[in-house]
Order: C-alpha cells, then sequence, then structure tokens
C-alpha cells in the first residue's frame, strides 16, 4: 500500500471514510542501480543527501568519498614530503568519522576537534537576540563527555594533538575545560592541546 498522496482524502478537501483491506507493511522506496546506471561505464549518477539508498549503494558511496579524499590528502603529502622536502609531520583536516579517521593517520599525526558549549540558534542563524545553550558541566555529564570520545579514538602509538577545544563562555562551568583537558591528555601522554574559542559574542561572531 502507497500513501495516496495525490487524493483529496490526503490532501484534506473532503471528509471520508476508508476502508482499508488486506494491508501489508513492507521495506520498499528504496533505490538500487536505475536501468541507466552503470558502474563498469562511469554512468551511475552522483548522490544527494536524503534519498532512500539501499544499503549496498550508500556503503560503496560512502566508499567512493573516502578513497577520493584519501587519494587527494596521500597525493598532497608525498609531494610535500617526497618533492619539496617537507620534515614535520603532516596532518589532513580535522578528523570527523572514519573517513577524516583513515587519512588523518597517514603521516601518523590525528588531531580531532571539540567544542562544549556552543550557543544553538533556533531561529534565523546567529541571531543575536535568540539562542540558547546547554548550561551543564561535562563533569556531571560523562555520558556525553567531549573527553571520552577523543580519548577513544586515539590511534595506537601514533602523535595525537587536539586542535580545538574549548568549553566555551557562556557556559557557567566554563572553569573545569583547562584541568580536565590537560588531565587527560598528561594521562594518555597526548602531544598536543590548543584551545579554541573562549566566547561566542553576541552578534555571531567569535571573540579569541
Amino acid at each position: 500500500m502507497s500513501r495516496p498522496s495525490s487524493s483529496p482524502l490526503a490532501s484534506g478537501q473532503q471528509a471520508a471514510t476508508l476502508y482499508l483491506a488486506d494491508c501489508q507493511l513492507i521495506t520498499g522506496g528504496l533505490i538500487a542501480l536505475r536501468p541507466d546506471e552503470d558502474p563498469v561505464k562511469a554512468t551511475v549518477a552522483i548522490g544527494k543527501p536524503g534519498l532512500p539508498w539501499s544499503t549496498p549503494r550508500h556503503r560503496d558511496w560512502l566508499r567512493f568519498l573516502q578513497e577520493t579524499d584519501e587519494g587527494y590528502f596521500v597525493d598532497m603529502m608525498n609531494f610535500l614530503k617526497k618533492d619539496r622536502g617537507v620534515k614535520g609531520s603532516i596532518t589532513g583536516t580535522i578528523a570527523y568519522g572514519p573517513a577524516r579517521h583513515a587519512e588523518s593517520v597517514e603521516d601518523g599525526l590525528r588531531r580531532p576537534a571539540r567544542l562544549l558549549g556552543t550557543p544553538a540558534f533556533p531561529a534565523p542563524a546567529l541571531d543575536p537576540n535568540d539562542w540558547t545553550i546547554n548550561n551543564k558541566p561535562m563533569s556531571d555529564n560523562p555520558a556525553s563527555s567531549n573527553l571520552g570520545h577523543l580519548a577513544s579514538t586515539r590511534v595506537y602509538r601514533k602523535p595525537y594533538t587536539v586542535t580545538e577545544y574549548q568549553h566555551s563562555a557562556p557556559n557557567e562551568w566554563q572553569a573545569e575545560c583547562m584541568p580536565m583537558i590537560a588531565t587527560i591528555a598528561a594521562t594518555q601522554d597526548w602531544d598536543g592541546i590548543f584551545i579554541s574559542r573562549t566566547t561566542i559574542a553576541p552578534t555571531g561572531g567569535v571573540r579569541k
């Protein structure tokens, strides 16, 4: 049974009594390969967010994004290291999710980022008069702790830095930020911590 989206009943144009018989609930509407799509011929359409893809197609799309992103990063790293003679460690952008995780450790340096307490804007973005914050201490909410996430994503025997971290004002528990991150970093022997924004300006900008 599909939804009668174009019928008067569905659009509310008139009152009626609807009787349903022999109904079945089944999985449907998933997009696999269409007749005009062929991976061998490179005719598979580029994905768009929100489409009801089948699981294999969704996995293939994520694999394509990962391989494309990582291929660029490795080529650029090799150019800098081998062609230009760069001696220092090289990392990609901030590590989010498995794709960023994989590419960011190619040269042995991972750099995730976590912020706590940044304002949420329910109406127009960055409206200085309409915003909220989750004004709770992280120490009282271990299940949602940023530190637990960071500690669990370190790569064994690889340098580890956190390049963007803060419990931003106006969170009233901001003072817990440095003691907590420094303690975890020292315990796990992290290689660097970079404190990011300390205050979110009322105009939506950032004061360092």
